[in-house]
Order: C-alpha cells, then structure tokens, then sequence
C-alpha cells in the first residue's frame, strides 16, 4: 500500500518499488483515492503494461470499478482483455460476468465486448449454455435481436445465418442469380437477404450457386490466414 507521496514517486518511477507497494487491487483503488491528481498515471501503469494488469485485475468487477472511475479512458480500460483471447477467458468466466461489465460501457465498447457471442456461433454455444443466461443477457440488451430469440437453439440458428461466410455465400447467390445486373446493385441487395435466402437464390441458376460457393471459400481462406 502506498502511504505517502514519496513512496507514490517511487512507484511510479521504478517497476519493482511499484509491485511492492501495490500488490493487489486494493492497494490500486486506495492509491486512487488518496492522491486523485496521479490516479490517471496510476492506471496508465497497469493498463500499458501486461503484466502488471495480469498481476492486479483479476476480476471482471474490478473492470467495473475502473470503468465507474475511468469514464473518459473505457476503451484503453477494455483493451488489454478485447486484444487478448486469452486475457478476456481469464478475466470473464461466464456470460454473466460479461454482460455485466458491458453494461456500465458506452454502447459502442459495450458492442466490443458482446462482439464474440455476437458474431460466432461457436463462442455463443461456449459463453451462452443455459437458458437463465439468454434471459440475463435479453434483459441487459434489448436492442440484440439475437438476445431476443425465444430459445437458445433458435439464437444459435440466427447467429448462423449471419456468419462471414454465410453473408458471402448469400452476397455470390445474389450476383450469379442476377449476374446481368450491376455489382453495386447486386451487392446492395445481398445486405438485405440472409443465408437462408442465398440458399434459395443458388437453387435458381447454376451460376448462382457457384458463384455462391466461391464467395464463401474466399472468405474461409481469408479466415485461415488469419489465424496464423
């Protein structure tokens, strides 16, 4: 615990005096408060640094008493756990965890965050496994269509349809199904169908379905080399 502003100089200056006098969150929120005009420093510290936030954020609820305390910097705040697969497992363990630190977010870092359960069928089934859970997270976020679905199969099949592949294998069926018309216009009426339109669209021409097909391996590949 840091105790005066001599020892505050010193933990700020040299890493090792800083891990002595704060070793947990506590002592972090006890410096906060005692000297508010080095309170921004003092998160800089933890927040640029991995470890150091590794060290002192062990809890999804000490994110929301940072961001409670830390307005105007949620988006620094978030970014060590949004730029870290590993980082956001370890600091949420379940969808309640996070849905409750999205909600004292700003929509948009809110969004950042639902981001994984939003858009992936697969971290939907791994962070949103019972029923309670779909129900918590429609309360907290009702502007979520995919929240909103009356069970988690039915949540899970609308998250399915709105895959990048998915979407690219509708926006191919769009262009092959009315290939004599200009890209920007068959692109323009892709965004308004879902995979299960695409599917009906590549049934109707032979060029539609492969054009379909290419578009969805072009998004696969571009996946892939991501990863490495």
């Amino acid at each position: 615990m840091i105790n005066t502003l001599e020892e505050l100089k010193l933990a700020l200056s040299d890493k090792n005096e800083f891990e002595r006098l704060v070793t947990n969150f506590a002592d972090l929120e006890d410096a906060f408060k005692k000297y508010p005009d080095h309170k921004t420093i003092l998160l800089e510290k933890v927040i640029s640094d991995p470890i150091q936030f590794k060290r002192l954020i062990e809890f999804h609820y000490e994110l929301i008493e940072l961001v409670d305390r830390f307005p105007n910097h949620v988006k620094k705040i978030l970014q060590p756990v949004l730029s870290d697969p590993n980082e956001f497992k370890r600091v949420f363990k379940s969808a309640y965890e996070l849905a409750q630190v999205a909600a004292v977010c700003p929509e948009k870092h809110a969004e950042a965050l639902l981001h994984p359960i939003l858009s992936n069928p697969v971290e939907f089934k791994i962070w949103v496994k019972k029923p309670a859970a779909l129900k918590f997270l429609k309360t907290k976020f009702p502007q979520y269509d995919i929240f909103q679905s009356n069970n988690l199969e039915g949540a899970e099949r609308l998250l399915k349809m709105r895959t990048p592949q998915a979407l690219a294998y509708t926006q191919g069926a769009t262009i092959g199904a009315f290939q004599f018309f200009p890209s920007d216009i068959t692109n323009h009426i892709s965004t308004f169908l879902n995979r299960k339109d695409g599917g009906r669209l590549s049934g109707v021409k032979t060029t539609a379905y492969t054009t379909a097909k290419e578009k969805e391996k072009e998004v696969e590949e571009t996946m892939k080399l991501k990863k490495y």
